[in-house]
């Protein structure tokens, strides 16, 4: 995707994440904080040149993208490597840019309680929705610096 793309994509994410309740509508909650913060991650990762803008849409199957194609569909799947992130660690990335180590590590903490909580072998409390916030407001910060021009 292209960095305009993935920062609309974050403000709309954010805005649903501020409309839901972290305990009682979790899961949607999460999901907002975690594919927020991945977009993030994606336009800084596009700034730095560390992964190039295209016209690729991330699945949840790694290496597997949506394209637009002006087809009667609309779009068809392509494999491809070196796109966006659909996880903090899918796909590895070929180098990790040192400005974006702490946004990393931030998502990381929140992405381990990924498959605890929604399968609910890992109760969500208070305290673990605090750290995520405090997590995904890190990741907001280190990646706000690197993408600061490409944020009206």
């Amino acid at each position: 995707m292209h960095i305009p793309d993935h920062i609309r994509k974050y403000r709309q994410f954010e805005a649903a994440r501020q409309r839901l309740h972290p305990i009682e509508d979790f899961e949607l909650w999460y999901w907002a904080v975690s594919s927020a913060g991945t977009a993030l991650l994606n336009a800084a990762l596009h700034v730095l040149d560390v992964l190039p803008e295209n016209r690729h849409f991330a699945t949840q199957i790694p290496d597997v993208y949506g394209v637009a194609d002006g087809s009667a569909r609309g779009w068809h799947y392509e494999i491809a490597k070196g796109c966006d992130l659909i996880h903090a660690d899918i796909p590895a990335l070929p180098v990790m840019p040192d400005e974006l180590a702490e946004a990393f590590e931030a998502m990381h903490s929140i992405e381990k309680y990924r498959n605890p909580c929604i399968r609910s072998e890992h109760p969500v409390t208070p305290e673990l929705v605090g750290g995520f916030d405090q997590a995904y407001a890190r990741v907001q910060a280190v990646t706000g610096a690197v993408l600061k021009e490409a944020l009206p």
